[in-house]
């Protein structure tokens, strides 16, 4: 998460960083400006954000060891169940965007799950799961993942309602921001639909950083199970012109 602070003896290759590019810079504001409205990307500049991002990761990583290392202190044992969850990821350039909030890419979406308890075995799982399925899981009586009832989809669905409002009201992002962005998912066929009438499909396995839109055989199933979803949540227009506290939530990107 900005500012991307390069933790000291967490940085492994100095000569990558230049603080003069990082958030909270004195030119910060006009560097994503560049990027995200004229769409022009220094790979020095990415590589600097890329290093200093990297040494929060490796710092974060060394203090959720010690956290769960230090669980037992306060009465939290093998027996119970721990979560760690990640809100959102971060964009370093890709697509022209910088932060998040901006767009619904798997570098904003694929974040990191930990879960440590009965139940759950030791190791990497590649099940997909969205975060409602972590609440689920919260008051599930039953230790571990619930099981998958009959009829229940794979489909997972994702929802940005614009941006924020620095963005939106900016007149030199045009109308890029200016819309709702939802991204379908079913194992690793990934659609994005815009309410402007944007539309893209990636096969993630084979393109994780989904750069290269294809059109697929299998889109249209996914197509399907996206209108018949859409179908099922009708937009519900706000009746005035002050945002609601959920409309706000949902611009950040958090709903």
């Amino acid at each position: 998460h900005s500012p991307w602070i390069p933790r000291e003896g967490y940085v492994r290759d100095p000569d990558a960083l230049d603080r003069g590019v990082l958030p909270h810079s004195r030119g910060w504001d006009r560097l994503k400006l560049k990027v995200m409205a004229d769409r022009k990307l220094d790979p020095a500049t990415v590589a600097s954000w890329v290093e200093a991002y990297d040494s929060e990761l490796r710092f974060l990583d060394e203090h959720v060891g010690r956290l769960l290392d230090a669980l037992p202190a306060f009465g939290i044992g093998p027996e119970d169940e721990v979560y760690i969850l990640a809100d959102h990821g971060e964009y370093l350039g890709e697509h022209f965007l910088v932060e998040h909030s901006k767009d619904v890419y798997e570098t904003a979406l694929h974040v990191p799950l930990i879960v440590r308890g009965p139940g759950f075995a030791a190791g990497r799982d590649a099940t997909p799961v969205q975060h409602t399925d972590v609440a689920r899981w919260l008051v599930d009586e039953a230790p571990g993942p619930p099981v998958a009832t009959a009829g229940s989809t794979p489909l997972q669905v994702s929802e940005l309602y614009y941006t924020r409002k620095e963005e939106l009201r900016n007149p030199r992002y045009g109308g890029r921001f200016d819309r709702i962005r939802r991204a379908f998912r079913v194992g690793d066929h990934s659609l994005i639909l815009g309410s402007d009438g944007s539309r893209e499909v990636y096969d993630l396995a084979v393109d994780p950083g989904q750069l290269h839109p294809i059109e697929p055989s299998w889109s249209a199933e996914l197509e399907a199970a996206a209108a018949a979803w859409l179908e099922a949540h009708p937009e519900k227009p706000s009746a005035s012109e002050v945002p609601t506290n959920t409309e706000v939530l949902r611009a950040l990107g958090y709903l």
